[in-house]
């Protein structure tokens, strides 16, 4: 039976990658599949490497892992192949000789066929041999690495690494688990921290076997628990680990074993009764068993030397076949014996025992030799004497060593011709061997370094770092690292050191060796290189513009200090970031990139804008080209940048002041030095009316006025020539003649020598400003209504001409003059005509007084006039009647016609005052007594006057202190139905019980608080007090009942008549219906529209309207039709004369006739006799009120005539 192909136990479902994946990539693949490697290749699918789970282990004790890096930086290379066609047996001596536990096997063409571990071979190779080999104790690993659980992943990496493939991990020195390259795999998928306790991250569960247990039993177990370690303890001790690589490594002595025992067991078993066993079966059972040897394997009788069995392995290497074989002896075979004499001698020499040849040779059937190794031994067959003879095919060994040979002369050559010295050292760390370029360097000879320490040959700084790189050398593999060395001649220089760790098959530390490279060179060069970087990083720094450079990706890998100047970041903020992150937008870098490919990689002023640190956007032009390899790839982009931002800035000022100079308002003109005319506007064409075409190379002189004398230009160019600037009024001449005032300013313009290059002119014309400046300073003194002064310039004119009487010992008289009815024709006609009488009075009154005098309209219908340089006492009377006089004739305004007449106060300087304010005050209070007197008067001012002001002033105090106070009360007069004879409502009449003048009636302090504005709060009060007397009224049992409640013109000007009545309303629980609003004609007629507007909304509560005093004022028709009125109440002042005055009796008779015919109540007031009552009667009038029936009573006493009480 043949020897097993490679290929019929190979995995051929081996997982790859490329060599551009990444070690994280991998790691987790090796997790996820639980798989010992995974092999790169290349985009053919050849090897290029392997990456293991020694690897990862490696990775994570030296802290190299790197998940992102490329996994061709940290894999196996290269890697270890075998044809898919070679032997199993050879396949496997290959990978125990080599030291490793992974095979790759490749086709023909050098691809990947699969994958061959040391598992595969243990499960191909058969129980057979195993039985009785070996015990777990001989197979076993004794060298144990523990950790206790509380280290770190780190401190059990160390421990695996380059020695172990695991960790015993104990607790109390009892195993509770274990540490493999296998959980190193995962934890580095995982990203584990290495300082993560043991306890956390072991395989928990240990599986013990004893040592005396066979070596198949272990594999079993193994195989049962999917396991690749065993602990072996004895008695609770721990004896050593027994792993998988143990088994198969136990396996490379089985052959001579398996064969010895084979045949003493063939030897000892009876196959047929009797003890006698067939040939045929012994050859048969023994035939199974040599077959299974991938050695060859010869048995030779002992006595004849001929070959009486051979297996598979030896018929193949030489050629025979077994048939022909066995008819053989060993010296027609062996190249050692020439005939069957030199055979026996040997064998009598040897008597039989064991023999080893490692470099015997063996004659093929074509007659040519080969080398093998071969161990002869003597093994008895019952009776017969027998030879064994293993061997095993030494051509690919010798071919090795011959290569070892060729490579060890190759690499002496090698290291005798480097550039770099090399150095080997033992494990005391200990010269062993160096080279003739290391003994150059130091000036030593070679017997100078041979067993002196490393520490002798370097200065005193550096043998700090030395000693701790070879503290590393247990734990690292290879290490790099700078060092300044000592010659022989105590000269210094800087050296590099690459040395690597030298480890025996079971990894542990026998030296080192590397090289030692002589940096002076690369310092020296170095240096240069940094002294013209400087320069060049001066150059580039003092650069105004921005030198940068970016890599393939857009990373910025350089740029200038200048761009701290650009942009406010410093080199180093920008570097490592992309360069799009300093546009305002990505898509503005991509569109610059875009246009340097379309202009063939390069650019030159390319405008863009970029981001400033502070935020602000900035425009920058920039020039710029791609760095291409020596392929042509882009590597990169280079340029240099420069803020533009200022002269894009300046371009559009400079845009927008040619559109400011074209669209402007105001007139430019500008001139060269000596006022030739170079440009003009639209607006210089406007103003002076002059084309550009006619003033274009004229002298600016064409626009003179003449008004302005030579000084004032010989000023003007003195300040320009001072300054540089001239500013002011002046007046210029237009085409068509006209002089005009301007504003003018006029601007010198220098070159950088300081020599005028031009003139630059704006005006504007000041025409409408200059006449607007005259009305303002016009109406800043004078009314805008009627032209005269106003009160600012009035009281000018009065203090000049006090100061002038002062002097001249005369008077000085100040009339205040108030129109009376002005109103009425205000509200009645509108205000325009109301404006149009007020400019009318004005031109009368300036009719009346001399030029010297001075008339002015102090405000709304009201006049003052200065009369000056007075000598006549008598002069302001007559200057007051000729004002009265020709304010009293009729006004012809349009289509209307109004009269009205003046109230006239007169104060006299110095007579009643020397200051403008004084007699202001008194000529009003004068005013006031005219009016009080019956209008169309005029009063000079006396002290008296003074006196009535002062009790005026103390009764205003009074009243404001009464209300405060609650001293007012209501009394109630009631109002009786005629034709029925009974009482249907009541007027409610103030009273003021003064605690100083006793109960006050009415006419002594109602015009005072109209007069001081009291009449609002307290007419509120009345109405509040009447409508919840109302109510009494009505809770009694006498709902017919109406309150009538007086109300003041005033409170409808300065109160809210309508809130008023609300409230009251409101408070008292009063009808809206039941309460009735007394009105004098005045309100009517005073801002009529306004009170209509007012009466309509009460009106539309309900609430009852009342003409009181009927005919004592300035009745008209057309209000008492507008303001519908329910009812009108006819003045006592006609009905107490009806019985006796025949003029009486009609005005009343036609008074009831004409409310009747306008549908309206009349109610008499002031009925006070029979006779008056019975005339009243027959006239039909509708209501009456007065003494006749009852005087004014307190509220208590009114109930008791109403008969609630």
């Amino acid at each position: 039976m043949g020897a097993l192909p490679l290929k019929s136990i190979l995995t051929t479902d081996v997982v790859t990658r490329g060599s551009q994946a990444t070690v994280g990539e991998v790691l987790h693949a090796m997790a996820r599949d639980r798989i010992s490697c995974v092999v790169v290749v290349d985009d053919e699918r050849r090897p290029r490497g392997i990456f293991t789970e020694r690897d990862a282990v490696a990775l994570l004790a030296e802290g190299r892992l790197a998940v992102g890096d490329s996994i061709a930086a940290a894999m196996s290379s290269p890697v270890l192949t075998v044809p898919v066609a070679i032997d199993m047996l050879d396949a496997h001596a290959r990978m125990q000789w080599q030291g490793v536990r992974h095979l790759v096997a490749v086709d023909e063409l050098g691809k990947v066929a699969g994958v061959i571990s040391e598992s595969d071979f243990l499960s191909h190779l058969g129980e057979e041999s195993l039985v009785a080999l070996k015990t777990v104790g001989d197979a076993m690993t004794h060298e144990v690495s523990i950790a206790d659980g509380a280290a770190s992943l780190a401190d059990a990496l160390r421990l695996m690494h380059g020695r172990l493939d695991h960790v015993v991990v104990t607790e109390a020195s009892n195993p509770v688990g274990m540490l493999t390259d296998r959980d190193a795999v995962r934890l580095a998928a995982a990203g584990a921290s290495l300082q993560t306790p043991l306890r956390e991250v072991m395989s928990p569960t240990v599986h013990a076997i004893e040592p005396t247990q066979p070596l198949l039993h272990a594999v079993w177990r193994m195989a049962d628990l999917g396991v690749r370690r065993l602990v072996v303890r004895d008695g609770g001790q721990l004896l050593g680990v027994l792993t998988r690589h143990d088994v198969v490594r136990g396996m490379q002595c089985r052959d001579l074993d398996l064969l010895r025992n084979t045949i003493s067991r063939l030897r000892r078993e009876q196959i047929l009764p009797g003890g006698r066993y067939s040939e045929f079966a012994r050859h048969a059972i023994l035939g199974g068993v040599i077959d299974r040897i991938g050695d060859g394997v010869l048995l030779t009788d002992g006595e004849t030397g001929v070959y009486v069995e051979a297996n598979d392995r030896a018929c193949e290497l030489l050629g025979w076949s077994r048939e022909e074989l066995l008819e053989r002896r060993v010296w027609d075979v062996s190249g050692r014996f020439t005939d069957e004499a030199s055979w026996q001698a040997w064998r009598d020499r040897a008597g039989g025992g064991e023999d080893y040849l490692p470099q015997a040779s063996l004659r093929r059937r074509d007659g040519s030799l080969f080398p093998v190794e071969l161990r002869v031994y003597r093994v008895n067959d019952g009776d017969r004497a027998l030879h064994a003879a293993i061997f095993r095919d030494r051509t690919a060994q010798l071919r090795i060593e011959t290569a070892l040979r060729e490579g060890e002369r190759y690499y002496r050559h090698v290291i005798d011709s480097a550039i770099d010295g090399y150095f080997a050292t033992d494990r005391r760390r200990r010269f062993v061997q160096v080279n003739d370029r290391l003994c150059e360097l130091f000036g030593y000879a070679r017997e100078d370094f041979i067993g002196h320490s490393p520490f002798e040959f370097v200065t005193e700084e550096s043998r700090a770092e030395l000693i701790a790189q070879g503290m590393r050398s247990e734990s690292t593999e290879r290490r790099r690292y700078q060092l300044t060395a000592k010659r022989k001649d105590g000269s210094t220089f800087p050296i590099l050191l690459n040395n690597s760790t030298h480890r025996d098959e079971n990894g542990k530390v026998l030296g080192a060796f590397g090289f030692i490279t002589d940096l002076t060179p690369i310092v020296d060069a170095q240096r240069a290189v940094a002294e013209s970087e400087r320069e060049l990083r001066g150059v580039l720094d003092d650069l105004q513009d921005t030198y940068y450079r970016t890599d393939q990706n857009g990373i910025v890998v350089r740029a200038s200090k200048s761009v701290v100047r650009l942009l406010g970041y410093a080199p180093d903020e920008m570097i490592g970031r992309r360069l799009s992150d300093f546009y305002c937008s990505e898509a503005e870098r991509d569109d610059f990139l875009a246009r340097m490919r379309a202009n063939g990689g390069h650019i030159v002023g390319g405008e863009s804008r970029l981001r400033h640190k502070d935020g602000h956007e900035m425009w920058v032009l920039t020039n710029a080209h791609f760095m291409r390899d020596a392929a042509g790839n882009v590597i990169g982009v280079e340029g240099t940048t420069r803020d533009n931002t200022e002269r894009r800035h300046a371009e559009q000022e400079l845009r927008l002041a040619a559109r400011v100079l074209e669209d402007s308002g105001e007139g430019i003109m500008i001139t060269d030095p000596h006022a030739i005319v170079l440009k003009v506007n639209q607006a210089f064409t406007r103003i002076t009316g002059y084309a550009a075409g006619e003033v274009v190379g004229r002298n600016a002189r064409l626009l003179s006025s003449g008004r302005q004398n030579a000084a004032f230009y010989a000023g003007m160019w003195r300040s320009i020539k001072e300054t540089g600037y001239w500013r002011g009024e002046i007046w210029n001449r237009r085409r068509n003649g006209e002089l005009y005032p301007e504003w003018l300013g006029i601007s010198s313009v220098r070159d950088t020598a300081g020599e005028i290059t031009h003139f630059v002119g704006i005006f504007t014309d000041i025409s409408e400003r200059k006449a607007t400046e005259a009305k303002i300073a016009f109406l800043a003194h004078h009314d805008p209504l009627t032209g005269l002064p106003n009160r600012l310039l009035l009281k000018d004119r009065m203090e000049q001409a006090m100061a002038h009487a002062e002097r001249s010992k005369r008077k000085v008289a100040l009339l205040f003059v108030d129109l009376d009815r002005f109103k009425a024709v205000n509200d009645s006609f509108g205000h325009p005509v109301g404006d149009t009488l007020l400019r009318d009075a004005a031109q009368r009154l300036m009719g009346c007084v001399r030029d010297s005098d001075t008339i002015s309209r102090h405000g709304g219908d009201e006049f003052l006039v200065i009369l000056t340089d007075l000598q006549n006492p008598d002069v302001p009377a007559q200057v007051a009647a000729k004002i009265m006089a020709v304010l009293g004739e009729r006004f012809h305004i349009d289509a209307h016609e109004a009269n009205i007449s003046a109230s006239i106060g007169i104060a006299v300087y110095p007579d009643d005052g020397d200051d403008f304010d004084v007699l202001l005050k008194k000529a009003d209070t004068a005013m006031y007594h005219a009016k009080a007197a019956g209008r169309n008067a005029f009063r000079f001012y006396t002290e008296r006057m003074n006196s009535d002001v002062q009790e005026r002033l103390d009764l205003h105090n009074a009243l404001r202190r009464a209300i405060g106070q609650g001293e007012f009360v209501l009394h109630y007069q009631p109002l009786v139905d005629l034709a029925r004879g009974r009482i249907v409502g009541g007027e409610a009449l103030v009273r003021w019980a003064s605690p100083e003048l006793g109960l006050q009636l009415p006419s002594n302090f109602i015009g005072a608080a109209e007069h001081s504005g009291l009449i609002v709060p307290l007419g509120e009060w009345v109405l509040q007090e009447a409508c919840r007397e109302l109510a009494n009224w009505h809770e009694g049992g006498r709902r017919e009942l109406t309150m009538a409640v007086n109300v003041s013109s005033i409170q409808f000007r300065r109160g809210d008549v309508e809130d008023t009545v609300l409230r009251a309303l409101a408070a008292s629980g009063a009808q809206p219906g039941a309460l009735e609003l007394e009105l004098t004609e005045s309100i009517l007629i005073d801002g009529a529209e306004q009170v209509l507007a007012t009466i309509r909304r009460l009106q539309a509560l309900g609430v009852g309207l009342a003409i009181d005093d009927f005919g004592t004022g300035y009745s008209s028709l057309a209000y008492l039709r507008r303001f519908a009125a329910d009812k009108l109440k006819i003045d006592q002042s006609f009905v107490r004369g009806i019985a006796d005055d025949p003029n009486d009796a009609a005005i009343v008779r036609a008074l009831i006739e004409l409310a009747h015919s306008l549908g309206l109540k009349v109610v008499a007031e002031g009925v006070e006799t029979e006779a008056v009552l019975n005339e009243l009667r027959r006239m039909g009038c509708d209501m009456v009120q007065g003494f006749h029936f009852s005087q004014p009573l307190p509220a208590a006493d009114f109930r008791r005539l109403i008969g609630l009480d």
